[in-house]
């Protein structure tokens, strides 16, 4: 068994421009493992959006100085459609 992770970087379309806070504008993240995959599909009611920046925070290896939940929405989505195409594949 193959126990290889693979890590790419993340880079945050809007440059870390309109934080409040420094915010690496590149970060390296890891695919979803078995335990990330159980935090997206428990997604409390009431707040999904949480659920997933929880899963996507844990994914990532450098801090980037602000969490997926704090993220503009532009980066949300970029960091969101790196991670599913780590782990899943580009098709």
């Amino acid at each position: 068994m193959n126990n290889e992770v693979i890590q790419e970087p993340v880079v945050l379309p809007s440059q870390g421009k309109g934080y409040e806070e420094k915010v690496k504008t590149t970060f390296q993240i890891r695919g979803m493992n078995t335990e990330d995959e159980m935090m997206r599909l428990n997604i409390v009611a009431n707040q999904p959006y949480y659920s997933i920046s929880k899963m996507m925070d844990a994914c990532v290896l450098e801090k980037p100085g602000v969490s997926a939940y704090d993220m503009h929405l532009v980066d949300f989505q970029a960091f969101l459609m790196k991670l599913r195409t780590i782990t899943y594949g580009k098709q």
